[in-house]
């Protein structure tokens, strides 16, 4: 089959996290696993119009629907510090170059 050009079909982005661990009492930690399906992360800084086969993006960190956010662009876990005793809530959106919300999860924490 010929290609006119456009770039093959693929599975949507998707976001998929794992359990958090828990950091030790007292320290008001938390980190959370998690990966990108068909997405890859970039710099932010990565020039417009770079050829890639792979959609592009970052993820959107809001911790308790504080009004400010967050951006992490690695494949790393989240890593949650100065987090106060009792129940957190994690909203984590994952977003392509063009900061379009393609997929989102939230998320409790209880910190002792």
């Amino acid at each position: 089959m010929e290609s006119d050009g456009s770039p093959p079909a693929q599975e949507p982005a998707r976001l998929k996290l794992t359990t958090p661990f828990p950091g030790e009492p007292g320290r008001g930690l938390a980190i959370i696993p998690y990966r990108a399906e068909n997405l890859r992360f970039v710099p932010l800084c990565t020039p417009p119009g770079l050829n890639v086969e792979w959609p592009l993006g970052y993820l959107h960190v809001v911790v308790d629907d504080t009004p400010g956010r967050w951006v992490e662009v690695s494949d790393s876990p989240l890593v949650l510090q100065g987090l106060t005793p009792g129940t957190h809530r994690v909203l984590i959106e994952l977003a392509d170059s063009t900061h379009r919300v393609l997929d989102s999860a939230t998320l409790s924490l209880e910190i002792e």
